[in-house]
């Protein structure tokens, strides 16, 4: 069936003037919102190192594209923020558009949890706040590995392995970073000694074996308002970064410098500008999105005016711009939905392309066939799937697309006789 409907596509790609306008190498897949609705797996249990050393159960929530009939999807593992305050960081709103707006896009989006403090005076504590920050970390790591786990026993969410993401927004980037470019314990310098204290001083052996061995399974990584304790363990690595911060962030610094205002233990960090300078010099591929004047994840309204002006903790233009950074640097890395065809096809000659109305259609659509008898047709999507199938009897036909997703299609009719022509066309459902 794969090598038919790549004779299809061939056609249309080559043989069609009706659709040469909308011929392009890549569908709105990945850069638009194409489905209404979203699939939620909640609370999986990620079978941490924490659930059987008398810590807390950790979970990641999974959000998937709904009716998405993609045989592989690609992923973003989205850490969340909350200053590592267990209390507050579950009930963060600093990721929830994004988790819903990019699985709308055809993303799956996973978003783990992760230790926090539960004693809000352990931020008297420089000690305490470094192990927090490498308890996280540790958390991170578990969570890619069950999420690999899941991939290679089943791959229930239909992950594609080749195309996984990771973003952070505050404590969540933190947590990302320091997963993604630390190395080995001793990489902490000052602080390495507090570090092999936590959990059993199992730090060596997970940064040995990193995301269970594949420790470049991250493709491209988004910071939002995100810092590393130092970055001299940055490296050259086959990941990508954005980076994403305002000039005037007083939580987590843009350049460097105290973090939450000075007001606690915490060390001085290296924040985005720094990191980014870091990575262009060790040869890592990393861009910068600077918001001029904005303050922590630049897109919230945390300043009491703002909030009291836009009656919302989002500020939609600032969140909209974020989001098309991130879908910009997403789109450059994933693989598009329209699959290569092969020119050297040999191409039939009982082919012949059918006029389709309207187009794009939103509950059905109309075709038009030379002879009045008995038609079989399908229509697949543009993967190659099957979706649907029936027959007619006639010159006109009406055909129900209300329950497809949107997207784009693939039309096939044909009759019973011998010799038959094939007619074919492209449909895109709204």
């Amino acid at each position: 069936m794969k090598a038919r409907f790549s004779l299809l596509l061939l056609f249309i790609a080559v043989f069609s003037t009706s659709y040469a306008q909308n011929t392009e190498e890549c569908s709105d897949r990945f850069r638009s919102k194409i489905f209404d609705r979203i699939e939620y797996h909640a609370q999986v249990d990620f079978e941490s190192w924490s659930k059987y050393h008398g810590g807390p159960t950790l979970r990641y929530n999974v959000f998937a594209p709904k009716d998405d009939i993609a045989s592989l999807r690609p992923l973003i593992i989205l850490w969340h923020g909350g200053a590592f305050v267990d209390a507050i960081k579950k009930n963060s709103p600093d990721i929830m558009d994004l988790v819903k707006d990019l699985t709308k896009m055809g993303y799956v989006v996973i978003a783990p949890d992760y230790r926090g403090l539960t004693d809000l005076t352990k931020f008297s504590s420089t000690e305490e706040l470094i192990k927090i920050v490498v308890k996280s970390t540790l958390d991170a790591n578990d969570a890619v590995c069950h999420i690999l786990s899941q991939i290679d026993n089943g791959n229930p969410y239909r992950i594609n392995k080749n195309e996984i993401f990771a973003g952070g927004s505050s404590a969540g980037s933190i947590i990302g970073l320091h997963g993604l470019f630390l190395e080995k314990a001793d990489d902490l310098g000052q602080y390495t000694a507090w570090a092999r204290e936590v959990d059993e001083g199992r730090i060596d052996e997970v940064l040995a074996n990193k995301f269970c061995g594949d420790k470049n399974i991250i493709k491209g990584f988004f910071n939002i308002s995100g810092a590393l304790v130092d970055t001299n363990f940055i490296q050259n690595t086959t990941t990508k970064f954005l980076h994403i911060h305002g000039t005037k962030d007083d939580f987590v610094p843009f350049d460097y410098g105290a973090p939450l205002f000075g007001a606690t233990a915490a060390p001085d960090m290296y924040g985005s500008k720094r990191i980014h300078e870091k990575c262009l010099q060790q040869g890592v591929q990393s861009e910068f999105m600077i918001f001029e004047g904005g303050g922590h994840v630049p897109f919230l309204n945390l300043d009491i005016k703002d909030l009291i002006v836009q009656v919302s903790f989002i500020d939609k233009d600032k969140y909209n711009r974020v989001l098309n950074g991130i879908v910009d640097f997403l789109f450059k890395q994933v693989t598009c939905e329209k699959k290569d065809v092969s020119p050297t096809a040999i191409f039939p000659t009982n082919i012949q392309e059918i006029n389709i109305l309207p187009n794009p259609a939103i509950d059905n659509f109309y075709v038009s066939m030379p002879t009045s008898e008995k038609w079989n047709f399908k229509i697949y999507h543009i993967s190659g799937q099957i979706v649907q199938q029936g027959q007619f009897i006639g010159y006109n036909h009406q055909v129900d697309i209300a329950q497809l997703a949107k997207g784009v299609y693939i039309t096939e009719i044909q009759n019973d006789r011998e010799n038959n022509t094939t007619f074919i066309g492209k449909i895109v459902k709204q």
